[in-house]
């Protein structure tokens, strides 16, 4: 059978695997998807985030977040690297919350970022990639809610975080 690894405290090959797995991939992913694809969709929504307008039919949170991040600078490189980044933040907590790390975790979380629907979806600039993201954040918050039961701020924190990703 696989051999796991405990790592109290962070440290241990497997947890440092991981988190090189991780930060690799996450500049492979920017320096692929950056500055953004955009579809007609998403043409659309940004145009609403910047007049301030609803016009369409797309979710106004996704316009009004385009147009934030647009304001900051122009066009969509900070939307796509905030979405990779709620992603990758997300897979950064998993061994956190598993309290160890498996020797195959990193081989498997290469094919992860390598696989389309990372490497290649994460700079499309579509409310749906965005809200999987967001979807797969807020399952980990409340994973760590679970957690964190008997701790009642802590817990409330997570949940309310959790909430709030899934409500997107």
């Amino acid at each position: 059978m696989f051999r796991k690894v405990e790592t109290p405290g962070g440290g241990g090959v497997a947890r440092n695997l991981y988190a090189g797995t991780l930060a690799v991939g996450r500049l492979i992913v920017l320096a692929a998807g950056l500055p953004g694809h955009m579809t007609t969709d998403s043409v659309i929504q940004l145009a609403e985030g910047r007049a301030g307008e609803q016009r369409s039919f797309n979710p106004a949170f996704m316009s009004w977040l385009l147009g934030r991040f647009d304001s900051l600078l122009s066009g969509t490189a900070l939307f796509v690297a905030f979405s990779v980044a709620l992603l990758f933040g997300a897979l950064a907590a998993l061994p956190r919350l598993a309290g160890r790390v498996h020797l195959l975790a990193a081989p498997v979380l290469a094919l992860v970022i390598l696989s389309p629907q990372v490497l290649i979806y994460q700079g499309a600039v579509w409310k749906d990639v965005f809200f999987a993201n967001a979807a797969i954040a807020g399952t980990i918050c409340l994973a760590f809610a679970a957690e964190h039961w008997r701790a009642p701020r802590r817990r409330i924190l997570l949940l309310l975080g959790g909430l709030t990703l899934l409500a997107l």
